[in-house]
């Protein structure tokens, strides 16, 4: 480094200096008892007089070697500095590399973007029943125009084929979806042969539907995107979630969501980044991003969803489908995780998207009133 000085140089150079300083002090001893005359022939100095050139000579000598050993002591110990942040900063940058690298070994795409849009076009194509709203499928339920076992196993092949790109859903309930569908179709069957009216049937009966991770759903992982809870499995469903099934509707699968959906980003070191159903490089938004891009894709009609700050609203708005952040206190948040508590109780809601506007108030409807244990839900008036 040219800032470090060889220590024999340092210290031969030192020696040097203390040989002048003790020869000027020689010399000026030699001459203390001269008179000194001024070349204009007047009188001579004064012993003092005599001594100040001499002194300021001694003094800059001094000074020039404190400077020097200071200079010495400095050079060392900015060395031992430099060396200390050379080190710290590789090692950030090191790690800075490592972890732009993993990201993006992780999160790269897929397939190039032409090849995306054909695998979505061709899913598209597949699934007939994509562009209809969930009352729209209800009622071909109901006529007869399509059976709800149809209906699901259209909506699992477009999931089995568009997933793999969106990394949406994180657990599906594929066989226990069709297992609900085949029963729900043997119950209109049931009821044409009684001679019951199917306008006793609920109003999503067979409908099926997807779950954003974060809400308890009975044998699906409820991790909320946490790494901890990777083992957590729901044991019963959640308020909203029981709701629907009992008014019809058949879960396929949980979504992705950002880390405790605490981010605007659906990403998680658990289950990875969910990726756009329009472009695969572009981001989804957050919390209820998996749900979002599922429902954008066209692979699910409606979800369940939740927002705090912009949860339901970003996602929808990022994926071109439609979401609602119902009023605090209207629909219960009980079984999901995390629950908010105290004030953000009331800002923290329930709410669904769907792919038709027209599903907004008519979800909101079936999930809404208190259920006795979330204490932020009340009662509102008709």
């Amino acid at each position: 480094s040219p800032i470090r000085h060889d220590y024999f140089t340092i210290y031969a150079k030192k020696e040097r200096i203390e040989c002048t300083v003790l020869r000027i002090l020689t010399n000026h001893n030699t001459r203390r008892n001269r008179s000194v005359k001024k070349h204009n022939g007047r009188c001579a100095q004064t012993p003092f007089q005599s001594q100040r050139i001499p002194l300021i000579k001694v003094a800059k000598k001094c000074w020039n070697l404190l400077m020097l050993v200071s200079w010495h002591f400095y050079s060392v110990f900015m060395v031992e500095v430099l060396q200390v942040l050379s080190v710290s900063f590789a090692t950030v940058g090191i790690c800075a590399l490592l972890r732009f690298w993993r990201y993006n070994r992780r999160n790269r795409l897929p397939v190039n973007r032409e090849t995306a849009r054909q695998i979505m076009q061709k899913a598209l194509e597949m699934n007939r029943f994509h562009s209809f709203s969930a009352q729209q499928l209800a009622d071909m339920i109901r006529s007869g125009s399509a059976t709800s076992t149809e209906i699901t196993n259209a909506h699992i092949d477009h999931i089995k084929l568009v997933n793999p790109l969106l990394n949406a859903v994180v657990r599906d309930r594929f066989d226990e979806a069709l297992q609900e569908a085949a029963a729900a179709d043997d119950l209109i069957t049931k009821y044409k042969a009684e001679g019951i009216s199917l306008d006793t049937l609920p109003p999503l009966h067979g409908v099926p539907c997807t779950v954003k991770e974060c809400f308890a759903l009975t044998g699906m992982p409820n991790a909320s995107g946490l790494v901890s809870r990777k083992d957590v499995i729901a044991s019963e469903d959640a308020t909203v979630v029981k709701r629907i099934r009992e008014a019809g509707a058949i879960p396929m699968a949980v979504t992705n969501t950002s880390e405790l959906c605490m981010w605007m980003e659906s990403h998680n070191s658990l289950y990875g980044r969910t990726r756009n159903p329009y472009d695969l490089s572009r981001i989804v938004g957050g919390s209820s991003g998996g749900e979002g891009s599922i429902i954008g894709s066209g692979a699910s009609p409606f979800g369940v969803g939740s927002d705090i700050g912009g949860s339901i609203r970003m996602p929808a708005f990022f994926n071109g489908v439609f979401g609602h952040k119902p009023s605090g206190g209207l629909i219960p948040g009980t079984g999901q995780y995390p629950v908010a508590g105290g004030v953000a109780l009331k800002y923290l809601t329930t709410g669904p998207l769907c792919r038709k506007a027209e599903d907004l108030a008519f979800l909101s409807t079936i999930m809404m009133g208190p259920d006795e244990q979330d204490e932020g839900c009340v009662e509102f008036p008709e």
